[in-house]
């Protein structure tokens, strides 16, 4: 026989995982980080070895142009990515965002759209919703968004170049993209088109390795400056870039998602969302 704990602990679990409130129908589109594609998603939906969601079984994805695939026996397996397709948040990628988000408005019945992206797809996220001004957005999930590609360059530069010029014309060379042009659109230089009302919540590590915790801050600070009241930054203590959901933060990465959501009226686990409003309302530095 089961102890009556345990059965509390079972019921707490599988209210956590499946238990949704909503106040109006929600629909979520993904955008992928560089390399990530589409199936990035996995890990954000119900379902995953984590057991950690923040959107649902039935969100939206796409790939960026730079991925390539092959099928075999049915499933699609990734190829090295076309690197001369590579565009970074600028046109290219905000086009392939703007057909998921057209594609959406023609088969859903939902009254509203959050955009969710992480770190290349969080600045897509940024530029396409600020330049293209789409009407039906009801919030924006950002995580380890970059401000420009050239922060990334010269972060990279400090951690692993310093003082040392061949390393750094490595990096400089690594990060060169043919489609990407440096004097083109940088999410720091468009953020503060985003409507003044989009509740926004911004998440990043100090840990992440990759983009610097200072160029969320960029991000966030504009935003606050122009006068936005519903911007949020949640900073966390441990997470490496792009996988965040598996670092000692993980729960108030998701309880906070949720708890913002509540607040927003959108989909959400009301369990999660109870937890998480303390951690929302320390998320405006």
């Amino acid at each position: 026989m089961y102890g009556v704990s345990f059965i509390l602990f079972m019921l707490l679990v599988v209210t956590t995982r499946f238990s949704y409130s909503q106040t109006q129908p929600t629909h979520f589109i993904f955008s992928h980080g560089l390399g990530g594609g589409a199936e990035q998603v996995y890990w954000y939906k119900p379902g995953n070895p984590a057991h950690w969601f923040i959107l649902d079984n039935h969100t939206h994805t796409f790939d960026f142009p730079e991925m390539r695939y092959q099928v075999v026996n049915g499933k699609r397996l990734p190829l090295p990515m076309d690197e001369a397709k590579v565009n970074l948040a600028q046109e290219a990628d905000i086009h392939a965002l703007k057909q998921a988000y057209q594609q959406v408005l023609k088969s859903s019945t939902s009254s509203g759209i959050v955009l969710m992206g992480v770190s290349r797809g969080a600045a897509v996220t940024i530029t396409f919703t600020a330049l293209e001004q789409p009407k039906h957005i009801q919030a924006l999930i950002l995580e380890a968004p970059f401000d420009s590609l050239e922060h990334i360059v010269e972060y990279l530069k400090a951690q692993y170049a310093h003082n040392n010029t061949s390393m750094q014309e490595a990096i400089e060379l690594q990060w060169h993209f043919a489609a990407y042009n440096k004097h083109g659109i940088k999410p720091i230089d468009v953020i503060d088109k985003l409507d003044k009302n989009l509740p926004v919540l911004f998440i990043h590590s100090k840990q992440d390795k990759l983009i610097s915790l200072e160029s969320c801050r960029n991000l966030y600070t504009k935003l606050k400056k122009s006068g936005r009241t519903q911007v949020y930054l949640l900073e966390l203590d441990h997470g490496e870039h792009a996988n965040y959901q598996s670092g000692k933060d993980a729960f108030k990465y998701q309880a906070t998602v949720h708890a913002f959501y509540k607040r927003y009226g959108i989909t959400h686990n009301e369990q999660l969302a109870l937890q998480g409003h303390i951690f929302l309302d320390a998320a405006q530095p």
